[in-house]
C-alpha cells in the first residue's frame, strides 16, 4: 500500500455561491480577470483576522543635556579671553560689564545668567514650551530680542518690530490673560531692536 503524501500546503477554501457570483458579475462588467479576482478573494479569506502591525514607533527627539558648571564657566572665560576666574575678575571689560553685581562663579544660577548674557542660548534652553516662552525661548531667562521678535537683523525694519510687538501683545498684555513679566520683557525688547536703527 503505498504511503499517503502530506500536502505541502493546506488547499485554499472553496469560494461560495455568493462569492463566485460576484466575481463573474465584476469580471464581465470590467473587464477583469476572473483567477486574479479569485486569488484576491482567497488572500481576503486567509488575512481578514489578522490584525494590523504595530506602527513603528517614532524616535524621540533627543533632548540636550544641561551644561555642566565647569562647561559654563569656560565657555565665559573664553568670551572674555580668560584663562581662569582670577583672570575673568582683572578683565577690565568684564569688570565694567558687570559692575554692581555680585556674582559667585560656583553658584550655577550665575553662570548661567552669564552664560545667557555672554555666550548665548544653552542648548537646552531651546525650542521650550509654556506661557513665558515666544518662539522657543524663555523670555525671562533669555534677553533675545531678534529670536523672539522673529526677525532678522539684516533685513528687519522699524515697521517689522512694530508689526511683530503689535501682534505679541495681543497675546501676552495682561488685558489678553498675558503674564505680565513677559509684557515687560517685551516692551523692552521692542525698544532694544528700535534703538537698533537709529
Amino acid at each position: 500500500m503505498p504511503a499517503s503524501k502530506k500536502a505541502s500546503g493546506t488547499s485554499p477554501p472553496a469560494l461560495n455561491s455568493y462569492v463566485r457570483a460576484e466575481i463573474d458579475r465584476l469580471a464581465a462588467e470590467y473587464g477583469l480577470d476572473t483567477a486574479l479576482l479569485q486569488g484576491f478573494a482567497h488572500f481576503i479569506i486567509a488575512h481578514y483576522k489578522k490584525k494590523e502591525p504595530k506602527p513603528p514607533k517614532t524616535p524621540r527627539p533627543v533632548k540636550p543635556k544641561p551644561l555642566t558648571n565647569t562647561q559654563l564657566k569656560t565657555a565665559v572665560l573664553q568670551r572674555f579671553g580668560c584663562a581662569d576666574i582670577k583672570a575673568l575678575k582683572a578683565n577690565k571689560d568684564f569688570q565694567m560689564a558687570m559692575a554692581g553685581e555680585k556674582l559667585n562663579f560656583s553658584s550655577r544660577d550665575d553662570l548661567l545668567k552669564l552664560y545667557r548674557q555672554w555666550v548665548g542660548v544653552p542648548e537646552d534652553e531651546r525650542a521650550l514650551e509654556g506661557p513665558t516662552t515666544i518662539n522657543g525661548i524663555d523670555v525671562l531667562l533669555n534677553f533675545r530680542p531678534w529670536i523672539v521678535f522673529d526677525l532678522d537683523p539684516k533685513t528687519a525694519s522699524v515697521e517689522d518690530v512694530n508689526d511683530v510687538f503689535r501682534k505679541l501683545v495681543k497675546v501676552h498684555h495682561p488685558d489678553c490673560g498675558g503674564d505680565a513679566r513677559v509684557f515687560q520683557q517685551l516692551q523692552v525688547m521692542r525698544d532694544t531692536l528700535l534703538a537698533y536703527f537709529q
